[in-house]
C-alpha cells in the first residue's frame, strides 16, 4: 500500500502547528508575569510617593505656618499628625484597590 503524500504533508504541519501553539502558550505566560512583576512595582512606588508627599508637604506648611505666625512647634507637629493620617488614608485606599475591576471596593 502506498501512502498519501498529502496526508504525510498534513501530519507534518499538524506537527509544526502544535510547536508553535506550545511557544506562543509559553510566551505568552511569560508576558502575564513580566506585566504583574512590573504593576507591583507601580503599586510600590505610588505608595511610597503618597507616604513621602503627605507627610513632607504637611510638615513644610507647618514649619512655614509657625515661622509665620510664631507659634513653633503647634502647626508644625499638628499638621504633622494630619499629613500622616491623610497618607496611611491614601495608602489603604490604593491597597483595597479590586484586582478584577480596578475599582476601589468602596465605589461599587
Amino acid at each position: 500500500m502506498e501512502q498519501d503524500p498529502n496526508k504525510a504533508r498534513l501530519d507534518s504541519l499538524s506537527k509544526r502547528l502544535g510547536e508553535i501553539k506550545k511557544s506562543q502558550e509559553a510566551e505568552t505566560a511569560r508576558q502575564r508575569s513580566e506585566r504583574g512583576s512590573s504593576k507591583g512595582v507601580a503599586t510600590g512606588m505610588r505608595i511610597v510617593t503618597e507616604l513621602l508627599a503627605a507627610i513632607l508637604g504637611s510638615l513644610l506648611i507647618g514649619w512655614f505656618l509657625d515661622r509665620m505666625l510664631g507659634t513653633s512647634p503647634w502647626f508644625l507637629l499638628v499638621l504633622l499628625f494630619l499629613g500622616m493620617g491623610a497618607a496611611f488614608r491614601n495608602v489603604w485606599k490604593i491597597a483595597s484597590v479590586r484586582e478584577d475591576s480596578g475599582q476601589d471596593k468602596d465605589e461599587g
